[in-house]
């Protein structure tokens, strides 16, 4: 669960203060919610003070807001760690060592002769 809380700070500027998981459906309830704001006002920030977990599309959603000037502040230094790879919602590298393409096969001791 994601719960999204709107403070308006100045007159085009407006805070997002999320508290939760960004994982799952919550990941398009926030796109929807920054987008919506960022048309209204303009100017968004992304208190992450009160995340707890972001799973690999919200990583990647981060990663783009954060392109799109989106402020971002108060998130973890894990969830931080994670926003410095990109595309790859953090795990990207985890990803290529665990592709069947990247995997060597065992090697048999008969194979080794």
């Amino acid at each position: 669960m994601l719960r999204i809380v709107e403070e308006k700070t100045m007159k085009d500027t407006t805070v997002l203060r999320l508290d939760g998981r960004i994982a799952g459906s919550w990941v398009e309830v926030l796109r929807s919610s920054c987008e919506q704001v960022f048309r209204a006002n303009g100017h968004v920030i992304l208190d992450l003070s009160g995340v707890t977990f972001a799973d690999h599309d919200g990583v990647q959603l981060l990663q783009h807001l954060d392109q799109r000037q989106i402020a971002i502040i108060n998130s973890s230094p894990f969830l931080r760690e994670q926003m410095k790879h990109p595309g790859a919602g953090g795990w990207g590298l985890a990803e290529e060592r665990l592709s069947p393409a990247s995997n060597p096969q065992p090697v048999s001791p008969q194979q080794e002769e």
